[in-house]
């Protein structure tokens, strides 16, 4: 049997988007979707936590604490995780060029934001 996997990005407030692939998702038999950030909003991690599909996602630099909490919460977060899904390793790694400005600024003493 085959492993299938939907990766999906930047869904922001796209209710219609989102809706639309997990029931693609779910109609081809995906075993897991990956999300690699900017969910942005309740409804969407909500959302994607009640799915019948496995997922698991990664925080973008649009998801502010608010939303990285409630992935946490809902369980489908691996921000700095390694997971297994089938004979597959995920790592939830994060490069988040906002993140790495801002602690090279406060590392240097420089005000300006990233």
């Amino acid at each position: 049997m085959m492993f299938k996997i939907l990766h999906i990005s930047d869904i922001h407030y796209q209710y219609s988007y989102l809706e639309y692939t997990l029931e693609h998702a779910e109609s081809e038999n995906f075993n897991l979707i990956i999300v690699s950030g900017d969910l942005e909003c309740d409804f969407v991690a909500e959302t994607l936590a009640n799915t019948k599909t496995r997922v698991y996602a990664i925080p973008g630099n649009l998801d502010d604490k608010y939303i990285v909490d409630l992935m946490n919460e809902y369980g489908i977060s691996i921000k700095g995780e390694i997971v297994k899904a089938e004979n597959y390793y995920i790592l939830g790694y994060s490069s988040d060029i906002y993140e790495k400005v801002e602690l090279e600024n406060q590392r240097t003493g420089n005000p300006a934001r990233g």
